[in-house]
């Protein structure tokens, strides 16, 4: 039976709707809309920080599309890096990705495995990323 989340549980940042599930580690965002750079470098600033950073995620993105430039990616990839080196290992972190995003969430994956971040994975159908995650 799925869990209904609570009011208290679900965080709004445009366009990115987040269910905190603390019972079972775990978060679930969804991304529609166009996404900037800039929301989701604040998404992992806010949802990727303190004790959620060792939460498990889901992202879904199927909905959502983009005008950022691999150089974002870069950015990106390199803030998580950084952030991994001066706090430890993190959680790991499910993309589901339309075809709006997957070819730079697949380049983010990328940039963050070459940076020794490896527990980031991109996936086309939410069924896989859920498996992967092991929910």
């Amino acid at each position: 039976m799925a869990r209904v989340p609570r009011k208290q549980d679900i965080v709004r940042l445009m366009p990115i709707v987040v269910d905190r599930d603390d019972a079972r580690r775990r978060l679930t965002a969804t991304a529609t809309g166009v996404l900037t750079a800039a929301e989701v470098m604040a998404f992992v600033d806010t949802q990727r920080a303190g004790d959620l950073r060792q939460y498990a995620l889901l992202f879904d993105a199927r909905q959502a599309s983009t005008r950022a430039r691999p150089a974002d990616a870069v950015q990106l990839a390199e803030r998580v890096a950084l952030d991994a080196e001066a706090t430890g290992s993190r959680g790991p972190a499910a993309i589901v990705a339309g075809d709006g995003l997957f070819e730079l969430a697949t380049l983010y994956e990328t940039y963050c495995h070459g940076a020794g971040v490896h527990v980031i994975r991109v996936f086309r159908e939410r069924d896989d990323a859920e498996r992967w995650l092991g929910w």
